[in-house]
């Protein structure tokens, strides 16, 4: 028997190697084909095991530096849904590459050296939501270039070199709700420019060289609720160009050049929630400008050249919440019969160059919580001033002139837990002044005329955990001022007499506490 196997078995291997051998030329192996051929060799800069295998057959993502994409790549590719194209070099792109991704939802070309786009890139993406192309060289679009995206939601044209719009740019893109044209090189809008948008919420210019917009541009838009046209240089803007943008809510125009503002221009903004004026040159607003904002809660009018708001400004604002009337040449705040909107919780009038604040000015205001009156020239504050803002939590009273500080200044602020006084004149510091702060956590009285402390000055300030007295003249401290500090963690006494520092105050801290000498 072993005999037999021992003359079988050679004549058994010989017969399989000619039956392989003849299976073979019968059904050779056929070569990658499609975007096997790229994703499957090993030597290729596109190998990627998990496009390969299809472990995620429905998301690409290509990051390699290189100039020409095959036009075969993503051949065969049927279930892709989202593609990745970023930080590729690319210089060209064939306008065949991606047909047959009829799948396709999210498409983000970014930060390539794309200067062209050609007219038929994107026939056949019927089902694309998302299109990027962000980062490019591109000056200009082909018309009909997104013919067909009728599903297409998002749009991001940012950061490229486009100059100008044409009329019916978007004409074809029916559901989009989302366009973005920032930071391009934009000097001309066309009025047909964004005709056939009527489901459009968000729509984004910053960033451009506008300096005119014509009044019919927006027409259509009704369903717009987020405009953004800053950081361009328009000096007017037609009294009617918002008109039909009844459901906006919220609107950028700042670090623009607007000299003036027509009386009317925000009628028809009555859902406007959000309103940024900042940066530009304005010198006056109309008393009723703002008629009909009811809805209004923030309102940025910072580094203008305003230099007075009359008593009744802000009355039309019953819901404004957040103010900002910083960096101007405000002398005064009104007079004794003006009042500040009764729901303000931010107020910022900093680096203007007020000399006093109206003692009833905040009378009716309860829900303050920050309150920055800084780089003005204020010297004193009057008795009761304060007294409503309970709820107040930071205030910066910081580089004005304030000598004394008498003691009823600041009785109401029970809430408050930033308190900055640096940079005045301030020569004491005595007993009562902090005693209703009972939640203080940082003081800044750093950079006055202060000459010694008083004993408990401190005592009602349990929870105070960092406190600057730097660039002082202080050359006496009361041995129990900082007596009850337990919570004390930074305490600062630079640039004052030396002699403090051997103070039985000082020697009396926790070694917890980090001295600032």
């Amino acid at each position: 028997m072993t005999n037999v196997i021992k003359l079988i078995a050679p004549l058994f291997i010989i017969v399989c190697m000619f039956l392989a051998t003849w299976i073979y030329f019968k059904n050779p192996p056929q070569e990658k084909s499609g975007y096997k051929k790229y994703f499957c060799d090993f030597k290729s800069i596109f190998m990627d095991k998990n496009v390969c295998y299809g472990v995620n057959d429905a998301s690409v993502k290509l990051n390699s530096k290189i100039k020409v994409l095959p036009k075969d790549i993503f051949k065969g590719m049927n279930n892709l849904e989202t593609l990745e194209l970023q930080s590729t070099g690319l210089m060209s792109i064939d306008e065949s590459i991606f047909n047959n991704l009829s799948n396709l939802k999210k498409l983000n070309i970014h930060n390539s050296s794309l200067v062209y786009i050609p007219s038929q890139l994107f026939n056949g993406l019927e089902k694309l939501e998302s299109l990027s192309l962000t980062s490019t060289r591109i000056k200009s679009f082909e018309d009909k270039i997104f013919h067909g995206l009728r599903k297409l939601k998002v749009l991001q044209l940012n950061n490229n070199n486009l100059t100008s719009l044409r009329s019916n740019s978007f004409v074809e893109l029916k559901s989009l709700q989302r366009l973005y044209l920032q930071s391009n090189k934009i000097s001309l809008i066309h009025n047909e420019t964004f005709d056939g948008l009527d489901k459009l919420e968000e729509l984004d210019i910053n960033n451009n060289n506008l300096s005119s917009v014509e009044s019919g541009i927006f027409t259509g838009l009704n369903s717009l609720k987020y405009l953004r046209l800053s950081s361009n240089k328009l000096s007017t803007l037609d009294y009617n160009l918002f008109e039909d943008l009844k459901n906006l809510k919220e609107l950028d125009i700042s670090n623009n050049n607007l000299t003036h503002l027509d009386k009317d221009i925000f009628m028809n903004v009555g859902n406007l929630e959000i309103l940024n004026i900042a940066a530009n040159r304005l010198t006056h607003l109309d008393l009723h400008i703002f008629n009909g904002l009811i809805n209004l809660y923030k309102l940025y009018l910072n580094n203008n050249e305003l230099i007075y708001f009359q008593d009744q400004f802000f009355k039309d604002l019953p819901s404004l919440q957040i103010l900002n009337l910083s960096t101007n040449k405000l002398v005064q705040l009104g007079n004794e019969h003006y009042r500040m909107s009764k729901k303000i919780q931010r107020l910022d009038i900093s680096n203007n160059n007020i000399t006093s604040l109206a003692k009833n000015i905040f009378n009716g205001v309860y829900d303050l919580i920050t309150l920055n009156i800084s780089f003005n020239h204020i010297e004193t504050i009057k008795p009761g001033t304060f007294e409503n803002l309970t709820k107040l939590y930071k205030f910066d009273m910081s580089h004005n002139g304030f000598v004394d500080l008498p003691l009823n200044n600041f009785h109401g602020l029970d809430g408050l837990r930033f308190f900055y006084l640096q940079s005045n004149k301030i020569k004491s510091i005595d007993h009562g002044y902090f005693d209703s702060m009972t939640e203080l956590m940082q003081l800044d009285v750093s950079n006055n005329s202060l000459t010694y402390l008083t004993d408990n000055v401190f005592k009602n300030n349990k929870k105070l955990m960092s406190i600057k007295l730097s660039y002082n003249n202080i050359n006496e401290i009361h041995d129990d001022t900082f007596e009850g500090l337990d919570g004390l963690h930074d305490l600062y006494l630079d640039n004052n007499d030396e002699n403090i520092f051997n103070s039985n105050a000082i020697k009396n801290l926790s070694p917890l506490v980090n001295k600032h000498f």
